[in-house]
């Protein structure tokens, strides 16, 4: 734990590639109960102890299985199922099974640091075929580690680091899901967040997923407290005063329940996604105030 302590300090260096091995590091060993550590099975006979399960739920996430993982983590004791390293290694294998590599993310978003893409293209790019499996996988991700601390102040650095991923890689599943029908790995040109009710629309609840998503990831960025990610993680991290100067109305960073996010929440959402100014996809080329005028129509 000393290790892990040093670790999260390192995470505001200068030093590029050490901040992105510490981070996922640091979102490893915080997912990984250390419990199985002390003790190495020399004979697995009894398959039903708890001790074997907690070393094969350690082992399935140290290999990335993470259905078998899952499989195994349901085999606990309700005692066990809620201690947190548990919980963040859980959370850790859903984050897997929706399509997240961290260490993939990382370089991929500081290597974007110095071009002229916008942030939720470069999700796009890195989350290509999403499907609605990978996206509920994502979400469920994100609900395990708000179960563990509704607050992001509570949570530590690393279930922090994993917050903000988790929650980016969200939107990139959904994004491509709902936007890529002919699943050529590029959105569709026709495709437009602000449209109605056609097939492949974001629907409002969907749309609700995601706003408390990006909100979620806003919030865990800021706690960790680190520089890890660069530009176009600070950007993201402007959203909300971006929002606050249109409107605070449209403002939705500090809402947690997808129920409870309001019609120009939701029309700042889709506005999001489709601007060509800070972080979105630059959809027929609109502004965010031009984006803002079209999506308020959508109830």
């Amino acid at each position: 734990m000393k290790y892990l302590a040093e670790s999260v300090q390192k995470l505001n260096t200068p030093d590029r590639g050490k901040r992105i091995l510490v981070a996922v590091v640091c979102v490893v060993l915080s997912s990984i109960s250390l419990s199985g550590c002390a003790n190495i099975f020399e004979s697995m006979a009894d398959q039903g102890t708890q001790d074997a399960i907690q070393y094969n739920f350690d082992r399935y996430l140290a290999k990335g299985s993470w259905s078998e993982a899952i499989a195994e983590y349901d085999l606990l004791t309700d005692v066990n199922k809620q201690n947190r390293n548990n919980l963040a290694g859980l959370a850790s294998a859903y984050a897997g099974r929706c399509g997240l590599d961290i260490l993939a993310l990382i370089d991929t978003i500081q290597a974007d640091d110095d071009s002229a893409g916008r942030l939720f293209q470069l999700l796009v790019s890195s989350f290509p075929l999403g499907t609605e499996t990978k996206s509920e996988d994502c979400v469920t991700s994100i609900d395990i580690l708000a179960a563990i601390a509704p607050s992001a102040t509570s949570r530590s650095v690393s279930e922090n680091l994993l917050g903000t991923f988790v929650g980016l890689a969200t939107l990139g599943t959904y994004l491509t899901y709902r936007g890529d029908a002919d699943e050529d790995g590029t959105i569709d040109s026709t495709w437009d967040p602000c449209g109605g009710s056609g097939a492949t629309d974001l629907t409002n609840d969907e749309v609700n997923q995601l706003t408390v998503s990006l909100a979620f990831a806003i919030s865990s960025f800021s706690a960790a407290g680190t520089s890890i990610g660069g530009q176009d993680l600070e950007t993201i991290a402007g959203v909300c005063d971006q929002l606050e100067d249109q409107d605070p109305a449209l403002n939705f960073c500090s809402v947690q329940d997808p129920s409870a996010v309001t019609a120009p929440q939701r029309a700042a959402m889709r506005a999001l996604i489709v601007e060509n100014e800070s972080v979105g996809l630059g959809i027929q080329d609109r502004s965010l105030v031009q984006a803002l005028g079209v999506c308020a129509l959508i109830p």
